[in-house]
């Protein structure tokens, strides 16, 4: 392209296969998004002129092992083929021709909208530094297991969709958000632990997620919106940590067999929920409540719900160092219905005081 317009337009060359090789002048200022998916292109020289590159412009190029970047390009650079923007905070894109894993380099804070999309990718190491991840950033790629580090505060939309291999996912415990069909269609997740951060599952987030047989939903989550766990047709249990929150009416359309597990205590339960039937969720060992409006400082008093099996007693303890505890109990609660409430009205008299539960 040695003389022409300033601008590649989105999907300006889309799936033209027999596509190898392409010039790009150095009047060329800005690729759109998708502009060279499904090409046939080998490589890719990045003028010093481009400053703007879409989302997914080199995606699914099946063929093409290594972007290249001009020195003296203002916006962008590249590490071993890879496209960075130019300082290497974010990663652009990476070549949809190389198989195998990679570890993203520590500094790096931000994946690109479509970045590694269509890559055949069967592993990948997300530092610690990531805070973002954009739209459709792994989507297609034959990923196994996914820990997505604690600093990253939302999962885009299509982030991993069509991942039909994904078995794992790790959810960090800063994200608040899973954005729309952010997991649509990942057929081999059989089961999902949503962090207490996480306060909104939007649109088909699960959509098709065939094999899923149960998911944890953490403390935090207060909104499930239009078919976020839709067509999970294994789905047998979905279990409630906190109150229960907002809903569309098909968020679990097409899961048969599902039942929604609550904690005794918590509230906004009833008979059904989201058309699923509802049953108590019995734990192992009883738990303080932290999700309820009565936890913490109440009139003259510290107080906590406590949840557990029906008709059970538990045994409260206190101490004030816990470098040296000296557990003590404070009162025993019998669990009507599963749950009881308990205050103490001593906490002022410490500078700090911390509780467990036993049962007797």
């Amino acid at each position: 392209m040695g003389k022409g317009p300033a601008d590649i337009g989105a999907y300006a060359f889309a799936g033209c296969s027999s596509l190898t090789d392409v010039t790009l002048g150095n009047h060329v200022v800005r690729i759109g998004d998708w502009a060279f998916i499904s090409t046939g292109l080998i490589g890719v020289l990045i003028p010093s002129s481009v400053t703007s590159i879409g989302a997914g412009a080199f995606r699914s190029c099946a063929r093409l092992t290594g972007n290249d970047v001009d020195p003296l390009n203002p916006a962008y650079s590249s590490v071993d083929g890879i496209l960075f923007n130019k300082n290497q905070t974010a990663i652009i894109g990476y070549p949809a021709g190389r198989a195998g894993g990679y570890t993203i380099p520590n500094g790096v804070t931000a994946i690109g909208a479509g970045a590694f999309s269509g890559c055949p990718l069967t592993s990948v190491v997300i530092p610690d530094s990531v805070t973002s991840i954009g739209a459709f950033a792994f989507s297609g790629c034959p990923l196994t297991n996914v820990a997505i580090p604690h600093r990253v505060t939302s999962i885009g939309e299509y982030t991993f969709s069509g991942c039909t291999t994904l078995t794992n996912v790790t959810i960090g415990h800063s994200v608040a958000s899973i954005g729309a069909y952010a997991f649509v269609h990942c057929t081999s997740l059989t089961s999902v632990s949503i962090a207490d951060s996480v306060t909104s599952i939007w649109d088909s987030a699960f959509f098709g997620c065939d094999n899923l047989t149960t998911v944890t939903m953490g403390r935090g989550v207060a909104e499930l919106w239009d078919l976020a766990f839709t067509g999970c047709i294994s789905l047998t249990g979905v279990f409630f940590w906190g109150n229960a929150p907002s809903y569309v009416s098909d968020s679990f359309l097409g899961c048969p067999n599902a039942t929604a597990y609550y904690l005794p205590g918590t509230t906004g339960w009833g008979p059904t929920f989201a058309r699923l039937p509802t049953a108590l969720w019995v734990l192992p060992n009883p738990v303080i409540l932290t999700t309820t409006p009565s936890f913490g400082v109440q009139t003259n008093q510290f107080g906590f719900v406590i949840s557990w099996a029906t008709n059970a007693s538990v045994v409260v303890e206190a101490c004030t160092d816990l470098a040296l505890p000296d557990w003590s109990p404070v009162g025993t609660n019998t669990l009507v219905e599963g749950w009881s409430y308990f205050s103490d009205p001593e906490w002022t008299n410490y500078a700090s005081r911390f509780y467990r539960l036993r049962s007797p």
